[in-house]
């Protein structure tokens, strides 16, 4: 049993010490199965710079119980030729001390060997603290992998920033997210930071995998700046439930992430968007900030070959902006006042994609202030199931130069020019070159 360390007492002289176990300047040893209660900081590893010269065995920290009133682990400056450390199935819980402002269950720092953080159990729960996060990844150039175990009760499970891990800048920092149970997190379950106060230009970086599931967090996975980036890697890379966002997006104060994600291997509420109804891939976009929401960013594409526009998103021609040619544009029932112009290969489908008049459901209204509905400039364009009004315009629809299999069907084309002053020529589809009928 290690107990009762640390003090707050400036005039000691160890004010703000109070560590359980400390290995500094390649002391590789095997830590196991030790208890730890009220102590400021369980254990600390630094400064490891040469090759463990004997067994892989005293590479491990391993089954221990720690409560911390700071930080559970501090496994810091591994470099050059150290061996990486193994430090697994390991509780970490926190204490409350009014000294104390935040608690982390992890600090991962200044790692440039890839050591591994497996199947560890994290709760922040009780804590009252400005700031409680499960893992705290910081100056890691070899990405640590944080596989299998728990981080519970925390306001962010796993932090991979270039800045407030140690309050200074960081280089490249990159983590490896491997099948980590994150839950009842109240900021995120993931945060990959390019926090503004960095000034060296160092990125931040997060592969997930391995079905990490991330439950009742307020935000699922929170991207900062335009240096963080993430990649969904393997089949079942992930699993979001429970939030009101899945996946935000934000300026830092300087810049906006804007490196496309492919989450097509993602489930979002039991549904990825390969499994799921259109009307639930519309719900999925409505809790995904990406570029169909904001140009400057990142899009996320939760199914192969498909965009997905809401009235939440605002914008049919962000959507088509976003999308890739040959994609589908699926845009929900609502009203986008707005000219969409489309310059690439696209099908584009309203509410009542291949529905006749006379049946048809609540519709996909393009209705622009003024100008024409939509303005087509490129080949093998589609226009499917939208009510197109536009009465500021003299034409719905205008096909510009020479193109071929452009189809534009099942819409309602109605009130076209109506508020024009009478004498100007009205048509719902005007061919600028003369074009087969469909």
């Amino acid at each position: 049993m290690i107990s009762d360390l640390g003090t707050y007492d400036a005039a000691s002289g160890i004010d703000l010490w109070g560590g359980g176990i400390l290995l500094y300047n390649n002391q590789y040893a095997k830590v196991e199965n030790n208890c730890m209660t009220n102590v400021r900081l369980g254990i600390q590893t630094g400064n490891f710079w040469q090759a463990n010269p004997g067994s892989s065995a005293f590479q491990i920290i391993s089954n221990n119980s720690i409560q911390s009133r700071r930080v559970g682990i501090f496994h810091n400056l591994h470099y050059s030729n150290a061996s990486a450390l193994n430090i697994s199935s390991n509780n970490f819980t926190t204490l409350d001390h009014s000294s104390e402002s935040g608690w982390r269950g992890a600090l991962l720092s200044s790692l440039a060997v890839p050591s591994t953080f497996a199947n560890n159990m994290v709760s922040g729960a009780g804590s009252t603290r400005a700031t409680i996060e499960g893992v705290n990844v910081w100056n890691c150039q070899s990405a640590p992998a944080i596989t299998g175990g728990s981080i519970t009760d925390v306001q962010l499970g796993v932090n991979v920033n270039n800045f407030e891990g140690y309050n200074s800048n960081a280089n490249n920092t990159s983590a490896t997210i491997d099948g980590v149970s994150i839950s009842n997190t109240s900021i995120a379950g993931i945060k990959v930071n390019d926090n503004n106060s960095n000034t060296n230009g160092a990125t931040s970086f997060a592969n997930i995998q391995g079905n990490t599931q991330i439950n009742n967090s307020s935000v699922g996975l929170w991207l900062n700046g335009a240096g963080a980036s993430v990649t969904f890697t393997g089949s079942n890379a992930a699993s979001f439930t429970g939030q009101s966002i899945y996946i935000d997006q934000t300026n830092n104060g300087s810049d906006v992430p804007s490196t496309n994600i492919d989450a097509t291997q993602v489930s979002f509420d039991g549904q990825t968007g390969a499994s799921a109804t259109l009307a639930q891939n519309f719900t999925i976009e409505d809790k995904i900030n990406h570029k169909v929401d904001n140009i400057a960013l990142g899009f996320v594409r939760v199914k192969a070959s498909e965009v997905f526009v809401t009235t939440n998103s605002g914008n049919v021609q962000r959507g088509v902006d976003a999308a890739t040619a040959t994609d589908i544009v699926n845009v929900s029932s609502g009203t986008f006042a707005e000219n969409v112009s489309v310059p690439k290969a696209l099908t584009l489908k309203g509410a009542n994609a291949n529905v006749a008049c006379g049946s048809r459901v609540a519709e996909t209204v393009i209705s622009p202030a003024s100008g024409t509905g939509f303005n087509v400039s490129s080949d093998d364009v589609t226009i499917n199931g939208f009510e197109i009004t536009t009465p500021a315009s003299t034409n719905a629809v205008i096909l510009g130069g020479t193109k071929s299999n452009l189809n534009i069907v099942f819409n309602n084309i109605h009130d076209i020019g109506t508020s024009l002053t009478s004498g100007n020529s009205r048509s719902c589809i005007n061919w600028e070159v003369l074009l087969p009928q469909y």
